[in-house]
């Protein structure tokens, strides 16, 4: 493409407004022959920007210039690409220096930090670069680590590829620590391999742990200490109730022999009320017995050692149900025995639970023509392996169910069903012992279960 030099120039000032100085730099000087000038300027076509890039060589004609060859090339992409690549570089940098944490870039040492860095390392620029990680760490972490050694497997975990997070102890030139959570990822600069650390410094949070540890450690101890006494107070209140207990069964053991001696003996010179007095005297003093040794059972169960092991309470229901059988004849009752009633407890234990559970479904039955009791199991996803005894009794109100496993705690009249109330305590403090729970579901009118766990250990 030939066009005159004037023409050229004219045409380079009116078509790159924005790129003065270059076109200028067209008109600079008497063109040389033989030698290129080159310019960019940005042409204008349908409304649409293009940058064009132009070469431009004087031709000589009798030792001057009449013609200049110019070559024109599209560079719109690359100038394009050129201001992309700064816009990115102006937003990296300003999220570089506006980022909260400090940020270091390094490869074979720190080449770059944020502002963030210098204030939460309180060192210059010139002190950062061309270190490494450890010279601002003591020589051992908190986790017993040399601080290069732990640093450099890190650094070579993200140089593979992985984003590792990790707690750091860090050191300020005044002596000061404070502690960090560290991020490095590795990243491509100018296709050299490189590693980014984010450090943030967490000396609040540490703080804070550290306060809610000391804090659960004392609770703790409080906790023990009062467990210790509460269990002491209840070792000297079982041991007392033993003693009261043992004594009380005693006293009411010669009453109970008084009164049936002068029923016997001197029945011929009382009159009628009399030996009705003396009669109530010693069913009173039978059934305080059945309490006093009620209350040494409980107080037994209380204290005896736990002794674990594989427990059939399949075989113990039978040898229970059997016995109640034989005991009443006239009785018809249907028993219902899982198989698979499979535990681990003290046998002995486990044996006063079943038979004061089966013996209440038992009594509580009696008023029915057919008795059905069932024992069994199921499993459940939150409280694991359930034992259950039902019975199709006289079942009871639920709103009096809290009531139910405490001592002394009867809910039908004494002359309807006989019982000294504590079965079901005994039953409750068994299972405690044992780690587990124990509840009840009922109807009136149609029946109770007990459920019972052993807890984790069954």
């Amino acid at each position: 493409m030939l066009e005159r030099r004037e023409g050229l120039i004219s045409k380079l000032a009116t078509k790159h407004p924005a790129d003065a100085v270059s076109a200028d730099d067209a008109r600079v000087g008497e063109p040389v022959p033989g030698k290129a000038n080159r310019v960019r300027t940005l042409a204008t076509r349908a409304e649409r920007a293009r940058w064009l890039e132009r070469s431009c060589v004087p031709i000589a004609k009798e030792e001057s210039v009449h013609r200049v060859w110019g070559i024109k090339r599209d560079v719109t992409e690359r100038k394009m690409t050129e201001e992309s690549l700064q816009e990115s570089e102006e937003r990296y940098r300003s999220l570089f220096e506006a980022a909260g944490d400090a940020i270091f870039v390094s490869r074979d040492g720190f080449i770059d930090c944020n502002s963030r860095a210098l204030e939460l390392f309180g060192l210059t620029r010139d002190q950062i670069i061309g270190r490494m990680l450890w010279h601002f760490a003591p020589e051992v972490q908190p986790d017993g680590v040399n601080s290069q050694a732990k640093a450099e497997q890190k650094i070579a975990q993200a140089m593979a590829g992985n984003r590792v997070a990790f707690e750091w102890r860090s050191l300020r030139p005044d002596g000061t620590f404070f502690d960090s959570e560290v991020t490095l990822s590795g990243l491509i600069l100018s296709g050299v391999p490189h590693w980014l650390a984010l450090v943030k410094d967490i000396t609040g949070r540490k703080q804070a742990e550290r306060q809610i540890q000391e804090f659960n450690a004392g609770l703790e101890r409080l906790v023990a200490e009062r467990t210790a006494q509460l269990e002491a107070a209840n070792q000297e209140l079982e041991s007392f109730s033993y003693s009261i207990s043992h004594d009380l069964r005693a006293a009411i053991r010669g009453i109970s022999a008084c009164s049936q001696i002068l029923l016997t003996e001197c029945s011929e010179k009382l009159d009628a009320s009399a030996r009705q007095w003396l009669e109530y005297i010693h069913a009173d003093t039978q059934q305080l017995d059945k309490l006093t040794l009620a209350l040494l059972e409980l107080s037994r169960v209380s204290r005896a050692d736990l002794h674990r092991s594989d427990v059939d309470l399949g075989t113990i229901s039978r040898d229970i149900a059997q016995r109640l059988t034989q005991i009443e004849p006239a009785r018809h009752a249907e028993f219902k025995i899982a198989d698979g009633l499979d535990a681990y407890g003290d046998p002995v234990l486990l044996q006063s639970v079943l038979e004061n559970l089966v013996g209440n479904a038992w009594k509580f039955s009696k008023k029915r023509e057919l008795a059905e009791i069932e024992i069994g199991w199921i499993d459940s996803e939150t409280k694991g392996r359930v034992y259950f005894v039902r019975d199709n009794g006289v079942g009871f109100d639920m709103r009096f169910a809290d009531k139910l496993f405490g001592a002394f705690q009867r809910l039908h009249r004494a002359s309807e069903f006989a019982g000294t109330g504590i079965g079901l305590a005994t039953v409750r403090r068994i299972i405690h012992r044992h780690g587990g729970r124990v509840w009840a579901e009922s109807i009136v009118d149609a029946g109770t279960t007990i459920f019972f766990t052993l807890g984790r250990a069954s």
